[in-house]
């Protein structure tokens, strides 16, 4: 499939409450462009994670639309959709079921692709490597790994079968220095080939990544100039900046610094 236009996502008008008289999110509209990197940010129970549910359609919309390479999502067939949108979600022990890493890597190959199955094995190792694992992980139970390996584990089960849209819902929390590097190299890498990741995080470091930088605030899209954000701008939307940058502010108040 296709972009039309500029994008492969486009959000038009989505508003959605778990009560309707309550929006999460109101009017929502904005685009996915190939080739970049989305940033997510919002302040705790902003909606957040409600928008990722959205344009996976676990959740559908009181109104509004949204369109996959020009297509209303809602009007694709399941496996359609599935082989071309993907999301790890933010605790992947809610979402590991597998007994070993190997079958939980290679389920969506086996729900998405039967035809490929003489190329699972090389499909499996090839996720597992990019997000920093080695096939010695491949018998191992998911279960009983690290709460970071668990992480790429769930990150090398949404992108086993290369989806054109990425979504990742958190994925550097709980990781060391290390690992959030490796995590961010590969999304950025990920994008270049004209793929679409967006990536929700209340880490104002991870943003240095993303070409566009949104703010998910009152239920509304807000975009930031990610050549001109000051971590302060972020205390307006109840996202607090990293503690460097309070430390810094503190010691030029008090004229430490």
């Amino acid at each position: 499939m296709e972009a039309t236009g500029t994008y492969i996502v486009e959000v038009d008008n989505v508003s959605f409450g778990y009560e309707r008289h309550r929006p999460v999110v109101s009017h929502l509209s904005f685009g996915l462009q190939p080739g970049r990197v989305y940033s997510l940010l919002g302040a705790m129970a902003s909606g957040k994670s409600t928008v990722l549910k959205l344009l996976t359609r676990l959740l559908k919309p009181n109104s509004g639309d949204i369109r996959l390479m020009g297509i209303g999502i809602w009007d694709m067939k399941e496996v359609s959709f599935r082989r071309q949108v993907s999301i790890a979600f933010q605790y992947p022990d809610r979402s590991i079921f597998a007994t070993t890493v190997y079958d939980e890597i290679a389920f969506a190959l086996k729900m998405l692709y039967p035809e490929k199955k003489p190329y699972y094995s090389a499909m499996v190792e090839k996720a597992l490597m990019s997000v920093g694992l080695n096939t010695s992980f491949l018998k191992r139970n998911p279960h009983m790994l690290s709460g970071g390996e668990k992480r790429k584990v769930s990150l090398a089960a949404a992108i086993v079968h290369e989806p054109q849209v990425l979504l990742l819902d958190e994925p550097t929390a709980g990781l060391d220095g290390r690992s959030t590097e490796a995590v961010l190299r590969f999304i950025r890498e990920y994008a270049q080939e004209n793929r679409v990741v967006l990536f929700t995080t209340h880490n104002l470091e991870d943003i240095d990544i993303a070409d566009v930088v949104m703010v998910l605030h009152e239920g509304r899209i807000h975009y930031l100039d990610k050549n001109q954000i000051d971590y302060m701008d972020f205390v307006s939307y109840g996202i607090l900046p990293p503690d460097f940058i309070l430390y810094e502010r503190w010691g030029k108040y008090h004229g430490y610094v």
